[in-house]
């Protein structure tokens, strides 16, 4: 497979592996060389795959750096017919010849290895241009207004998966501070701890830290906002390289949050600390997040515990160790939009109420959000909560169900009171429930046998009750999991004022619906297709 062009350095969700680094050499005493960029690709090799390759634009030199998970690798450029390799445990600043099309090369020794990712970091540096003289400056006209367009109606969700989403950050009000204000760089190489959080420190409520485009401010420790009242914006990167100090922390009401890349560099194993979610928000009020992108984090992506009157909408939130949204700890009174999660450890969006956190969690609104890809858990889940509303889900490859909504004994949680789930689409549903392991997205990990939808009872102190699912289209549940639809309480837990209404069933597992330790009186079932069959209503209550 060909590099395709991604982040500066990918994050999170990558296995423990060498880490390989190419350091860059002596900087160029060329006064009329500048850096004017900085590239990263990533290379994806197959177990069936020893070499990949990309083709470069002319350039003078690069220095070039290099980590990922695949073992004992080389890195090359080739022009023409002659390549020069070097081990990629070894620093290189490679000559690039002036003929058209070099080529950069990723080999490993052996083709009989387990895929791997290999990404690489370009610095480039070009001549700078001879100056041209300063115009003549022009009046500038007086700008004519705009006709503000009408908006373009939400399409109706279908079967094809959406791609990622494409965020405009928040443009920054004049007057705004910067990181470089106070000794940042942002070059993604020095570390701005330090000046980092003097910026944050330095601001006052309705004041604005601009992250900008194109900047990548590096730090090793957690940062925190401790001022009520102001904004991060700017679509800029704050790269975490430190795993076990790599959270962001809001620790203040009425944050705004617009904008900024959020990135974790390599992880080596999931985490479960406050100081490991990579953007969290604690016990306060008013916060609201916007257009923001997480990608990696050693924990869960964007933590929300003990938060109230809180605003998600427009987040991409992608390979987490954890959960990709996690909202928790009595966390009440919020409303998500259109969060975007792709390839998660754990759930994509999750509600998690432990009865050790004193109340559950409750009026939760989550709408439109939608899941690409999982290694392990559930695409959309209630695990204890009150009044929790999905509207429009979409999963494609969940590991688990796609939609799980359960009171565990086994995490010792509430349970669940007045959820609605009213209208999605679940593809290619449960795919750990292969008995093949290679086929699993987690192939390390046991089977998990759910289908696309279910419902689990394991806390007999607790209840499951008025529960509507309606306006659903589930297709292609992977075979292996038997049955669409699940309703289970191995020792009778209570579940009752159950709803199950216009469900669409095709394709994958053979059976629409399995129970199992519920009367026939608590489940009320109608609407259902499979295969294009009506399916027996059960009036239950």
């Amino acid at each position: 497979m060909t590099f395709t062009r991604t982040a500066l350095i990918t994050a999170g969700g990558l296995a423990a592996g060498a880490l390989a680094l190419l350091a860059g050499g002596p900087a160029s005493a060329d006064s009329n060389l500048t850096t004017v960029d900085e590239i990263a690709k990533i290379a994806r090799l197959s177990s069936a795959q020893s070499v990949v390759s990309t083709r470069v634009a002319n350039k003078d030199s690069a220095v070039l750096q290099f980590d990922g998970t695949c073992e004992h690798l080389k890195f090359g450029a080739r022009t023409g017919s002659k390549t020069r390799w070097v081990s990629g445990h070894s620093g290189v600043s490679l000559k690039l010849s002036k003929q058209a099309q070099a080529k950069l090369l990723v080999k490993r020794a052996s083709k009989k290895a387990q895929a791997c990712e290999a990404n690489v970091r370009i610095l480039t540096k070009v001549r700078k241009p001879k100056p041209t003289p300063k115009p003549t400056p022009t009046p500038t006209p007086t700008p004519t207004a705009t006709q503000t367009p009408t908006p373009t109606p939400t399409p109706t969700q279908t079967p094809t998966p959406t791609p990622e989403p494409t965020l405009t950050p928040g443009t920054p009000p004049s007057g705004t501070l910067s990181p470089v204000d106070f000794g940042a760089v942002g070059d993604g190489v020095k570390d701005d701890t330090v000046a980092l959080q003097k910026a944050l420190d330095a601001l006052t409520s309705g004041q604005t830290l601009s992250i900008p485009t194109g900047k990548v401010f590096r730090h090793t420790a957690v940062l925190t906002i401790r001022k009520a009242g102001v904004s991060l914006v700017g679509g800029g990167v704050l790269l975490a390289t430190n795993e076990a100090t790599s959270a962001v922390a809001i620790k203040a009401d009425n944050v705004t949050i617009d904008g900024p890349t959020f990135r974790m560099g390599s992880t080596t194993q999931r985490w479960v600390a406050y100081e490991q979610m990579k953007l969290r928000v604690g016990a306060v009020t008013g916060t609201q997040i916007r257009n923001v992108v997480i990608d990696g984090s050693a924990a869960a992506g964007l933590y929300v515990g003990g938060a109230s009157n809180f605003t998600i909408q427009d987040v991409v939130i992608k390979n987490t160790r954890a959960d990709g949204l996690h909202m928790t700890e009595a966390s009440h009174d919020g409303k998500v939009v259109r969060p975007f999660i792709k390839n998660p450890g754990d759930d994509g969006v999750a509600v998690v109420s432990y009865l050790n956190d004193g109340a559950p969690c409750q009026n939760i609104e989550i709408t439109d959000p939608k899941l690409d890809g999982q290694k392990w858990g559930r695409a959309f889940s209630v695990v204890g909560g009150k009044n929790i509303t999905y509207h429009n889900i979409y999963a494609d490859g969940s590991a688990g169900a796609a939609l799980y909504i359960s009171a565990e004994q086994e995490y010792n949680t509430f349970g669940v009171s007045n959820v609605l789930v009213d209208g999605g689409t679940l593809l290619n549903s449960n795919q750990q429930a292969a008995s093949t392991a290679s086929a699993r997205p987690s192939p390390d990990k046991p089977r998990i046998v759910h289908g696309a939808v279910m419902l689990y009872n394991s806390q007999a102190s607790q209840t499951i009750a008025d529960v509507t699912i309606r306006n659903l289209t589930i297709k292609d549940t992977d075979p292996e999991g038997y049955d669409h639809v699940q309703i289970l309480s191995y020792n009778n837990e209570p579940q009752v004022r159950l709803w199950l209404d216009k469900v669409s069933i095709s394709g994958g597992s053979k059976y629409p619906l399995k129970t199992l330790g519920i009367p026939s009186s608590s489940l009320r079932k109608t609407g259902w297709t499979m295969n294009g069959a009506s399916v027996a209503d059960q009036i239950g209550w």
